[in-house]
């Protein structure tokens, strides 16, 4: 498989999540849309919702809730949640493979020493 072209056009996925969350719940920006731009060439990206100051406050507000809770989940549960959310919000690495191969040590397709 090739490489991906890295001067090809990008896109965001059309299930991409566009609202704000606040409080564990989609809401729509006050401040209306807001255009991500592609810094290569200024194309438009996405447009995904802004907030205002009130909505600001508010996700803080959520925040200072939610933090005794999260305190007393376990280190290991804490992980795995952010693992997890990382995975949900990465797109997929096409075409790229590890520098090295963990097993052995050696660069990867490469022949190990004799």
């Amino acid at each position: 498989m090739a490489p991906p072209d890295p001067g090809a056009p990008r896109s965001i996925p059309a299930d991409t999540p566009r609202a704000l969350i606040i409080d564990g719940r989609p809401v729509t920006g006050a401040a209306g849309p807001f255009e991500v731009t592609n810094p290569a060439d200024d194309s438009v990206l996405a447009s995904v919702a802004e907030a205002d100051p009130a909505q600001g406050l508010a996700a803080l507000d959520a925040a200072v809730r939610a933090q005794d809770a999260w305190r007393r989940t376990a280190a290991r549960e804490r992980a795995e949640l952010l693992r997890a959310a990382f995975e949900e919000v990465t797109p997929p690495r096409r075409g790229l493979r590890p520098a090295h191969d963990p097993g052995d040590g050696r660069a990867a397709g490469r022949e190990p020493r004799r």
